[in-house]
């Protein structure tokens, strides 16, 4: 029995991990379609979050931030981190992804 209920740790883990991993991947996507000029990309990291959850059902929180200092009209390249944290969006991490994101300066 000790087995089975260690194999069913794992597998709900594995499920969290992979939601959040696929939420890292949308908003790396929406970054990517924010990047038409530096106004869409700003606003895009202005938006806010919305609360989502696992295939369990339980909450997960994206964050995001912007890690160069310069702005995108003097430098195109821009690093942002983005992270997946579970419970509320100071809890634990779940996953975590730098981008580095070209945006145009029109």
């Amino acid at each position: 029995i000790p087995f089975l209920v260690n194999t069913y740790r794992v597998t709900v883990r594995n499920t969290t991990v992979a939601s959040a991993t696929q939420s890292l991947n949308e908003q790396i996507e929406l970054a990517r379609g924010a990047a038409g000029s530096c106004a869409e990309f700003d606003a895009f990291l202005a938006s806010s979050l919305t609360a989502r959850s696992d295939g369990r059902g339980q909450p997960m929180y994206v964050t995001r931030s912007v890690l160069s200092a310069a702005s995108c009209t003097t430098e195109p390249l821009r690093k942002i981190r983005i992270q997946v944290h579970e419970k509320n969006a100071s809890g634990p991490v779940l996953a975590e992804t730098v981008a580095i994101i070209t945006v145009p300066a029109r």
